[in-house]
């Protein structure tokens, strides 16, 4: 088994397109046939080797180096299985870099503060270098660039920072730092002396919280319309519900009025629901109002 793992690695530079890696990878595996391969049961190789698990224990195999502008994949001192390719990958352009040949993987590149100086962009063998910051700006504690703000007329020095103070370009006023008191007194927003540069000390609203706030808005018009409707659905029906039991009291009614009682006097019932003419009647007897 672990010599198909060392002929598998044998055969990764011969697959290379470029002729310098493939010298290269060759060099560093007969370095390798050279030196024994350490067997490791159950435990960890070191920082500089690769665990290569098998089945009945684990090989401890060393990393191979790697150009400039290239890095090691999988990363030295992983744990992986026999079937894992292990060879050397072009680092990304603008994204990771590698100026050393060695047997680390590729690194991230720096990224410049957008208010800060680009000297040179990031390449696959070399870092990006960034300058100082644009005038109107100083660089915090933090590595940032601050915009330099108005100090506030409380006679405090605290505030002052010294990098604004420097920049002749600016205000009289305007060589404080950006923090907490700085930020309460300013105004809501103002242009340094630094072209196309618009500072603003009012909250900023991302886009996905507008939308939810509008989302939110929307739900609850929603919800006030359809309760609104609710309601109004609820005083119809109970209008309608009284309107029938009015109009079924008083048919009721009038049947017991119109269905004839002995010496009873019926006055002025309605032709309507007794078929009689609207006159007063007097009935004796066993006579009958209606018919």
């Amino acid at each position: 088994m672990f010599l198909q793992s060392r002929s598998r690695y044998i055969a990764q530079p011969v697959m290379s397109a470029q002729m310098n890696t493939d010298l290269f990878m060759l060099i560093s595996i007969c370095t390798v046939y050279m030196f024994p391969v350490q067997v490791a049961c159950n435990r960890s190789c070191r920082w500089n080797q690769l665990t290569i698990l098998h089945p009945k224990g684990a090989v401890c195999f060393p990393c191979p180096e790697c150009p400039k502008g290239q890095g090691m994949v999988p990363q030295c001192g992983s744990r992986i299985t026999a079937d894992v390719t292990v060879e050397c990958v072009k680092c990304k352009l603008g994204k990771s870099y590698s100026d050393k040949q060695d047997i680390s993987s590729c690194k991230p590149c720096t990224i410049c503060d957008p208010n800060e100086e680009t000297i040179s962009p990031c390449t696959a063998t070399k870092n990006a270098v960034c300058g100082e910051c644009n005038a109107g700006f100083y660089r915090a504690t933090t590595g940032d660039c601050k915009p330099c703000m108005r100090c506030c007329a409380d006679s405090k020095d605290e505030d002052i920072e010294k990098q604004c103070k420097a920049q002749t370009n600016l205000p009289a006023n305007q060589i404080c730092r950006y923090d907490v008191n700085t930020i309460k007194c300013a105004p809501t927003a103002y242009r340094t002396t630094a072209p196309a540069v618009l500072v603003s000390t009012a909250p900023v609203m991302s886009q996905d919280m507008m939308a939810a706030r509008t989302k939110e808005g929307k739900n609850g018009s929603t919800l006030l319309f359809i309760s609104f409707a609710s309601c109004l659905a609820f005083f119809v029906c109970l209008l309608l519900a009284v309107m029938l039991a009015f109009y079924y009291k008083k048919k009721i009614l009038s049947s017991i009025w119109c269905s004839g009682h002995i010496g009873r006097v019926i006055t002025t019932p309605t032709q309507a629901d007794c078929n009689q003419p609207l006159t007063t009647k007097v009935v004796f007897g066993n006579e009958k109002a209606c018919v």
